[in-house]
């Protein structure tokens, strides 16, 4: 038990005054004695106040069946409710605990609502004890802080937790009397409402806390933070992670509005040098996910290159394989594991990667992360439905169920629609078009309604390669292929493919892989490099309010927009290095997409440009550009066969105005 003893007047310099003339103590023994039940903590009890800490008005309200702390009360008798700081104490009767022989606990029955809207709840209810207060002088009484865990309500009601058997310090066992006093605290801007029955002290055993074992790693995240840190990553949102004393490190990028932002929470170095079969445990909940896939939004990574403190990109970092990833949207805590044996001998640091989306902004609660001997988990058998992961992909009744976020779909190849509507459906090859396919999941399927359509981005490498028009034989052919789960056709479907896998064969590039590119020619990949590499931005335009429009972001490459709250107009050019290009290539690809266009000229917004001196620019013609209304990633191309054998510049340049500010993010982009 970690002991805080203190004089209140003395070491905080608080003044503190008596709300109601307080007793002697109780002149009937019986009710002093143990085991001391109070249902409403009423009688006998008395508040004191602080005059220095806020307002100096009273939050306690002895009812007639309860107790009830709050700073949201009608101070001033109107009839309307406002938020004030406020400190006080609810003081018991003196107790006696020379009456029993063995240990003594407390525990009681309570509910604290409204704690989400109060940073630093966990500290403002507390618990205290003493064998030297009078039953007067409350401000010169030794006090010691009995340590216990609130728990915020996650109920909607009054309904009440039991706080457990608390322990009483040895300290005040087999004492004529103590006094127990219960702190509450509320800051001006919100405040929780503390609701309490049933006060008992006894004699009884409190719950131990487990003693952690030789781990590599232990951290309980609901005693503190650790020596975990947080690096920030992106977003103008920073305040991601979070500890509390209820749920651990809390990961959110929500404080009354969604922001996209990322953040890794990184722990200390750990040793691995003497272990034989590492596991990583966490207990963790994950809620707000909508449906969508926690890859590429949550997820947990390991490094051995990494130095600690450093920034995140300049190490190299892998996605660890974690068994038991919550399946559903839950405020339910559940366990997951995960194998650090390709670790064996080196020392490590992992890390948890937070990063929401325009799309998804879920929570993350960590209550404890371990790293100790242990078997290596195996990955469950897959879902009915799948979880839409590269090893456990969507079914097609699964891609239909959760249509949003990307993942991972599976199913035969058996038809494809020419038209514009799903009911023109053929299952078979004949006038196939290219822009898109229908799978099943039987070969044989022909009802439409257990069918996926999936659109084959023009250009890309996945429409080259599993488009029936050009590739009857994957007819019937099993794919597996990753996308954006959304309305095509308008049904349940999959768009934005960019990678694919059919017939023993690979197409595009796997989500997280390097790119593999093929001949000579010029490669960059923001988003794999991890940085806006050798490139520059020049920013013509920059208005008063806006520090940057081009910004790398490590889950779309080089990101522009200027828009905060706004429109802001501005110009700024991302531009290569000197490009060196041989004399067989032909075509520029770019992966890219474009969103918040809002009916504005893309002309007159977004180009790509291209210049032999950096001098002289032309705008370069390419063959299409995203539509500026989605966040559909697609390859795009143009003619560069001019360009063969000579020493070029590239440029992505962005224009804003105060009336259209789009975004535009490029991934990356080959010529070859």
């Amino acid at each position: 038990m970690k002991k805080i003893k203190f004089l209140v007047f003395g070491l905080l310099s608080l003044m503190f005054v008596a709300c109601a003339d307080v007793p002697e103590p109780y002149d009937n023994p019986s009710q002093g004695d143990l085991p001391y039940l109070s249902g409403n903590l009423n009688k006998g009890w008395t508040t004191f106040i602080s005059t220095e800490i806020g307002s100096g008005e009273n939050p306690w309200d002895q009812g007639s069946s309860y107790v009830q702390a709050t700073g949201y009360q009608d101070w001033d008798g109107t009839g309307s409710k406002s938020n004030k700081e406020v400190a006080g104490y609810l003081i018991s009767p003196a107790l006696k605990t020379n009456s029993l022989s063995g240990d003594v606990v407390i525990c009681f029955d309570y509910t604290i609502r409204y704690f989400d809207r109060v940073p630093g709840w966990e500290n403002y209810h507390k618990i205290f004890i003493s064998n030297d207060y009078d039953g007067k002088d409350f401000e010169s009484a030794t006090w010691e802080e009995i340590l216990w865990t609130p728990v915020g309500s996650s109920y909607s009601d009054w309904t009440l937790y039991t706080s457990g058997n608390i322990a009483v310090p040895a300290d005040y066992v087999n004492k004529e009397k103590v006094y127990v006093a219960l702190s509450f605290y509320a800051p001006e801007s919100s405040s929780t409402t503390w609701e309490l029955q049933n006060f008992e002290m006894k004699e009884g055993k409190a719950e131990p806390k487990p003693v952690p074992s030789d781990d590599y790693l232990n951290q309980d995240f609901t005693i503190s933070q650790g020596k975990f840190m947080v690096k920030h990553v992106s977003g103008e949102f920073t305040d991601v992670w979070t500890q509390s004393a209820s749920y651990g490190m809390v990961a959110k990028a929500y404080d009354g509005q969604k922001y996209v932002a990322e953040s890794w929470l990184v722990s200390p170095e750990i040793d691995l040098a003497e272990a034989t079969s590492p596991v990583m445990t966490i207990n963790q909940a994950i809620n707000y996910l909508s449906g969508t896939p926690h890859d590429g939004v949550l997820d947990v990574y390991a490094s051995d290159t990494y130095t600690e403190g450093g920034e995140i990109n300049k190490a190299d970092w892998k996605k660890v394989t974690v068994v038991g990833w919550p399946t559903s949207d839950s405020w339910t805590f559940s366990e997951a594991t995960a194998d650090l044996s390709a670790f064996v001998g080196k020392k490590m640091f992992l890390a948890f990667q937070y990063a929401s989306t325009e799309k998804t902004e879920p929570t993350w609660e960590i209550k404890s992360v371990k790293v100790s001997e242990g078997s290596a988990p195996v990955p469950p058998h897959p879902s009915e439905e799948g979880s839409g992961t590269y090893e456990d992909p969507y079914t097609i009744a699964g891609a239909q169920a959760h249509q949003s976020g990307n993942g991972y779909v599976k199913g035969y190849i058996v038809g494809f629609i020419p038209g514009q509507k799903l009911a023109e459906a053929v299952f078979g090859t004949d006038g196939a078009v290219a822009s898109n396919i229908i799978i099943a999941t039987s070969a044989d399927e022909t009802d439409i309604s257990k069918c996926l359509p999936i659109q084959l981005v023009g250009g890309s490498a996945v429409r080259t390669g599993i488009n029936l028009m050009d590739n009857a034989g994957m007819y019937k052919k099993e794919l597996l292929i990753y996308g954006s789960l959304e309305k095509y056709f308008g049904a349940a479907g999959l768009k934005g493919t960019t990678y694919a896998e059919c017939d023993g064969k690979t197409f595009g590039t796997k989500p997280g892989d390097d790119p593999k590119p093929v001949g000579e020619g010029y490669f960059m990949d923001f988003k794999t490099t991890g940085s806006q590499g050798d490139w520059t931005i020049e920013d013509k335009t920059l208005p008063e309010g806006l520090t940057y429009v081009w910004n790398f972001d490590s889950r779309y490459g080089m990101k522009a927009s200027a828009y905060i709250s706004k429109c802001l107009a501005a110009e700024s050019w991302l531009i290569s290095p000197a490009i060196n290009l041989p004399s067989g290539v032909s075509t520029l690809t770019i992966h890219e997409a474009m969103n918040q266009l809002k009916g504005g000229n893309r002309a007159d917004h977004v180009n790509v440009m291209v210049s032999t001196d950096k001098a002289n620019w032309s705008v370069v013609n390419m063959a299409g550009w995203p539509a500026g209304t989605d966040w559909t990633f697609g390859d795009y191309t143009a003619d560069f066969s001019t360009y063969a054998g000579k020493t070029i510049y590239l440029a992505f340049k962005y224009t804003s105005t105060d009336s259209c500010a789009p975004t535009w993010e490029v991934e990356k982009l080959s010529i070859q």
